[in-house]
This record gives C-alpha cells, structure tokens and sequence, in this order.
C-alpha cells in the first residue's frame, strides 16, 4: 500500500528522474512575477446629479431661491474600482463593461506604480466585455499572453490576478471547476468557465491564467450570499472576449450573427415523442418573418445537430456559436426531419436592433419565452412574450397563457432572457412564485404554484 500512495505521488508532482523541489516550489510563483505586470488597476470615477437636482418639484415646495442654491452645489463623485489586462503595446487593456460604464475619467495604475489616464474603445453589455486603452504611449509596457480557452480541462489549476477591496495584484490559485456555465442571469451571452480560485468585488476585469502564464480568462462575477467569495467564480473565456474585442476595437461595437429562430432544448418527454435517441440537438420551434432562417430551407420541428461541422449540445451552445458568426457569412446547418438528414446552408444577418436568437423554453416551467417591446400607453413596455407553453406543464396547470407579457417574476423585473431565466428558476426552487403581467391591455398577477 506504501509503494502505492509514493508511486501515485511522484506521479502527481511530474517526479523524473530526479525530483527538483526548487521549481515546483516557485513554479507559480516564478510565472506571477512575469504575468503580474501586465495586470492593472482601474479606477474610475463618474458625476452624479442628486435625484432632486433635476425635480421640478424641489422649486415649488421650497421656492425658486433656495431651489436655485441647491441646484449650485457641486456635483458628486461616484468612485469605482476594478482590474484589467494589457494585451498590446499600444495600451489595449481588455476588463469588464460593469467596470467602465458610464464613467467620466479612467486611470490606470501598473504593478510598478505607474498611473495613466485611459479612454474607452468600445463596451458590449451583452457579454460584459470592454476594450480602454491608455491614451499616451508607453515605454517597457508589458503585455499578456494570450491561451486557449477552449483546450482548458475541468480540474486544471489557474491562477486569479486583480485588485480585491482595493488590493492591488492579489494573487489567488484553484482550479477548473467547470465550463460552458449559463443560465445564471449575469449577462445575455454567457459560457463562463468556473473556478474556485478566490475571486472579490475589485478582481472583476482581471486575469485567469493558466500554469503557462497565458490569460485564459476575464474574471467577471461570483456566486454569493454575502457578497465576498464563497469558491464559485466565473470568468469570460478569452476565446470569446478576444472576438469581441477584435469587433469593439475595429467598429466600436459587436456584429453577431443572426439567424432568426426560436429554439428549444430537448428533453427526455420530448425525445420520446419525437423519437429521438438521445437529448442532444436543438428544436426549430419558429421560424420569425423576415429572418435570415425564413430564406433558406429551414422549418418548424426541424432539430438541429450540427454548425460548421461541430455538434450541436443546446440552445445556449447554438446560440454564442450564431453569434460569433459574421454577418453576411454562409452557416452550414445539418438538420433532422421526420428521421432524415439534411445539409442547409443559411446566409447569416446581422443581429443588431434584432430579438435574440434564442427563445428560452425551461423543460421543468413549460413556457417559451422571447424578448418583446410592445407598444403602450405612451411608453413602451419590455418583458418576456410567451410564445409556446407545454401541455400539462407548471405553466400551463397555474394559467399561463400564450400572448402574455411577462413583467416581472417575484417582483423582479425580467428584460431580458438571462433575467428571466434566473429568476424563474428561483421561483422553481422554491416550488411558488408570483408573476406579473401584462394581459390583452390590462395588468395582473398570476400565483404559481408547484404541485
């Protein structure tokens, strides 16, 4: 048993012939102190009028002249701070939207103390990626290298670099602790990898690397009660950040692929029916008017299984692999109808000003949803059409109905699919919830109740 345990040892720590404990002693420690320095701090600071500034009212319950005085005081200063990566020469530092966003003046400090002012290049709050860039030139600027994202395996060890509560370069080590990660309402387009390396407010913006130093990740957001880390972290995977970036810094903005469908996943009841020998694919349940889908010869039921020759698992899969399609680009479809394959070629439009991609079905709610704005009364109203509700499901036994607005859910307010989806299923947890919505014109609240 002793020669067991010392074997699988050795073989754990990359024994050779001889063990040199020296390096795998500094081996991390060795890597940070090159990588490190192309981690920054960003702080930013943003003016905010008081809320009564700007109230008519403020003049009428307390006269002209004292509402004058208090319109002159001095604006306030919202004061923000983040992490970010220098991945050119030039002063490029990818970071999170949520970092920059909105603010009046950035600086950016180096490990080395040295400060610098920085604009913004182009911000995608789909994805919470930003591009800045320092707006002087910079001698001995060092720069991130980048990996690949996709090559990272689930139990790799990484490494967090950022600027916790205002500690700059703090350094954190964990693992993979998963991949592909949605459905968690942070943003429209997620496919987090998750570590359990420490990650705190101020790491957002800031690097996962792996052990060869290269930036695998942008850390993001974390999953907790309290506020500070409790090992569940999520980082955009650069693979992703660096299309994005590539598109800011060329248009100011990011052009996704659109291909106009709402979809589902499958799941066992729904195999069943349809035959299917196993759950993987993705259901055409529509085909939206006008759409680049509605051109080619694709249909309702159809089930996709392939883009480009890579397969198809579920809707979020299909839905950032549409999107980091150029416009105008010609897609390459395998389909499944009624038992046989079919290749179609789809040219792909442009996403912007569209709906999204991919209407959000919950298997266990029974309800598909899109993003709609609808006209009302002098205002426009946004929330989650209903497009499709299952037979039997929750949603249909508590009342749901096809044409509803959904508003808010548990009196959270739901815009988006990401939201929507992240509180629904926290009102399945908790087997009750409340929905409000908009019905035919009218107002009304819609008890949900699991059986």
């Amino acid at each position: 048993m002793n020669w067991i345990i010392i074997s699988l040892t050795l073989f754990l720590f990359g024994y050779s012939a001889k063990f040199d404990s020296k390096s795998f002693r500094y081996g991390i420690a060795d890597m940070v102190d090159v990588a490190s320095l192309a981690v920054v701090s960003i702080h930013t600071e943003q003016k905010v009028n008081s809320a009564l500034q700007n109230n008519p009212w403020f003049d009428f319950f307390y006269g002209p002249r004292h509402g004058q005085q208090f319109k002159q005081r001095p604006e306030q200063k919202r004061q923000g701070l983040g992490s970010g990566v220098v991945v050119n020469k030039d002063g490029t530092i990818l970071t999170n939207n949520h970092v920059v966003e909105g603010a009046d003046k950035i600086l950016v400090q180096l490990k080395d103390d040295r400060e610098f002012e920085a604009e913004v290049i182009g911000l995608d709050k789909e994805s919470d990626v930003a591009v800045i860039r320092i707006k002087k030139k910079v001698k001995n600027l060092p720069i991130m290298k980048l990996g690949n994202s996709d090559k990272l395996r689930v139990g790799e060890w990484v490494v967090a670099i950022g600027n916790p509560f205002g500690l700059s370069h703090t350094v954190t080590t964990g693992i993979v602790s998963a991949k592909e990660i949605h459905g968690r309402g942070i943003t429209n387009y997620e496919n987090f990898i998750q570590t359990d390396a420490a990650i705190n407010p101020g790491n957002s913006g800031g690097a996962l690397l792996d052990l060869d130093g290269k930036l695998v990740g942008i850390n993001t957001a974390i999953l907790s009660r309290s506020g500070g880390n409790q090992g569940i972290g999520f980082a955009i995977p650069i693979n992703m950040a660096k299309n994005i970036m590539t598109d800011l810094i060329a248009h100011g903005e990011v052009k996704r692929g659109w291909l106009g469908v709402s979809i589902q996943d499958i799941d066992a009841a729904l195999a069943n029916a349809l035959k299917l020998k196993s759950k993987e694919g993705v259901l055409i349940s529509e085909i939206m008017h006008d759409s680049p889908a509605s051109k080619s010869k694709l249909q309702d039921g159809d089930l996709i299984v392939s883009l480009n020759d890579e397969k198809i698992k579920n809707t979020n899969e299909l839905r950032n692999e549409v999107a980091q399609l150029k416009p105008g680009s010609i897609a390459k479809f395998i389909v499944m109808r009624s038992g046989t394959s079919f290749n179609i070629r789809v040219v792909i439009g442009n996403r912007s000003g569209e709906p999204l991609l991919a209407a959000y079905s919950s298997n266990r709610f029974g309800a598909q949803v899109q993003e709609e704005q609808l006209e009302g009364q002098n205002r426009r109203i946004k929330g989650l059409l209903v497009k499709q509700i299952t037979p039997r499901s929750i949603a249909s036994k508590n009342g749901l109905r096809l044409g509803d607005l959904i508003l808010k859910v548990n009196g959270k307010r739901v815009k988006s699919l990401a939201q929507y989806q992240s509180n629904i299923e926290s009102l399945l947890k908790n087997k009750k919830g409340v929905l409000y919505l908009s019905r035919e014109g009218r107002r009304l609240f819609l008890a949900i109740e699991l059986e």
